[in-house]
């Protein structure tokens, strides 16, 4: 492969853009979405790349309701009304709800100010919440599933925040699915000020928007190891809004193969992030997936030079962090026939150190496909290979699930090193990122992809 040098810097200008704090986490805040969607379509409109069209305009406009998530139905413009069509054809429109967080977010404890994202994360699915209130820490005894829920809410605890220890609150109360922890014993509380999760471990629980299509009755808090055991009181000021039909839009080009352009391989990026957790809190998503991101971008521009053998298509999804729900309603309303997807080859956070690269994988509906051996014999022919390639169990952490769901063979790539510490902070930043593996993944991925 020429000049492998080259693209690395492509990605790296490409990433140091995306992850800006001026594009406010690629989020709906300012228009940070709008702003990075635009400078991708341009940067694939440059790399000779075409709006994907919809073969399948039959069977647009189907909601998706994915099992322990938001449903997901067909949107219109949204914020993109008055936009150029040249952006708006290769845009594909959803909308689903969304609790944001762009307001106060202030607390104490005892006295003492607690810093946002350093000390203290506040889950999605809290509402709004302003007051004093008294600290009460839960007794063993009441982690059972019988007694919990009507303990709480007894009314005993409606201007308290109680705290709960996570290692209890996973191991002794059990949900029917690993997809589903905190819902069934936090959604029915009523009567409490607000909850507070301990975790043991001294190092910050990320944020999170999974769970955002809701509001609870109450806030909740997660802290480390770090809350005293014997605090008495806090004062909160946290500020959230959700809003009904936000409106997502997920990116699709495509470069048309030189041999079977009626097969298409699919490189998948998430453009989104968190956004904010607070006002001035603002998360930049370097690696989470602004490395992505840049890495379909520098691919774009790998294959201007290079055309493929099947036609590639670039699909940036949104609400990724919102439970997948932008390639959920992709795979409900595909633009090509999916039996005609060849593979599936998500690429989210890469912008890390680590000699190993992690895998979740699915064969397809061809059983005597073996993808990740296919991808390992790729591996072992590239000039710098990865020491180790290692299958994760699947899950549902990145855009791969929903196509593997439909029978789609789909591979999932991440790289685990120093940078993952940083995972969903705003310390997730360029500068905080590595280019180390990008050029050696670059070559991997194309001689997997062909």
């Amino acid at each position: 492969m020429e000049s492998l040098e080259q693209f690395r810097e492509y990605y790296c200008n490409v990433l140091k853009e995306i992850s800006s704090e001026s594009y406010f986490g690629r989020s709906a805040y300012g228009n940070g979405d709008i702003k990075a969607a635009k400078y991708i379509i341009d940067r694939l409109v440059e790399n000779g790349a075409e709006p994907l069209r919809n073969e399948m305009a039959d069977r647009a406009g189907r909601p998706a309701y994915p099992e322990y998530k938001s449903a997901v139905i067909p949107g219109g413009e949204g914020r993109w009304n008055g936009e150029p069509a040249y952006y708006k054809d290769f845009l594909q429109h959803f909308e689903y709800p969304m609790n944001v967080m762009r307001g106060s977010m202030e607390l104490s404890v005892d006295g003492k100010e607690y810093r946002p994202t350093f000390d203290f994360v506040v889950k999605e699915f809290s509402p709004s919440c302003k007051g004093e209130f008294r600290i009460h820490y839960l007794d063993e005894r009441y982690y059972s599933p019988d007694i919990f829920c009507n303990y709480l809410s007894s009314g005993e605890f409606r201007d308290s925040f109680v705290v709960l220890d996570w290692k209890l609150f996973w191991e002794k109360l059990p949900s029917e699915s690993w997809l589903e922890r905190y819902f069934p014993y936090l959604e029915p509380l009523e009567n409490i000020g607000g909850i507070i999760l301990k975790d043991s471990k001294p190092e910050q629980f990320p944020y999170f928007k999974a769970r955002s299509y809701k509001v609870l009755n109450m806030p909740v808090l997660v802290v480390n190891s770090t809350f005293p055991d014997n605090a008495v009181s806090l004062c909160i000021n946290i500020e959230s809004q959700m809003i009904e039909h936000k409106d997502g839009h997920n990116i699709l080009a495509v470069i048309k193969g030189s041999v079977n352009p009626e097969k298409y391989t699919f490189f998948v990026a998430h453009y989104d992030h968190l956004g904010l957790m607070g006002a001035g809190n603002v998360y930049p998503g370097a690696n989470d997936n602004g490395s992505g991101t840049a890495m379909l971008l520098a691919l774009s521009h790998y294959y201007s030079k290079h055309k493929p053998t099947n036609s590639v298509v670039f699909f940036f999804p949104d609400a990724e962090e919102s439970n997948l729900l932008g390639s959920f309603y992709y795979v409900e309303n595909p633009y090509v026939p999916l039996d005609k997807t060849v593979t599936v080859i998500d690429v989210d956070m890469v912008a890390d150190t680590g000699n190993r690269l992690s895998c979740q994988v699915g064969d397809g509906k061809d059983s005597t496909r073996n993808v990740l051996e296919e991808f390992k014999v790729c591996n072992s022919g590239i000039s710098s290979p990865f020491e180790e390639i290692l299958r994760e169990e699947l899950n549902d952490n990145s855009d791969h699930y929903p196509f593997v769901l439909k029978g789609v063979p789909a591979i999932y790539l991440e790289i685990v090193g120093d940078c993952y510490r940083h995972y969903h902070t705003p310390r997730d930043s360029y500068g905080n990122s590595s280019d180390s593996n990008i050029e050696r993944l670059l070559e991997l991925v194309v001689s997997f992809a062909g």
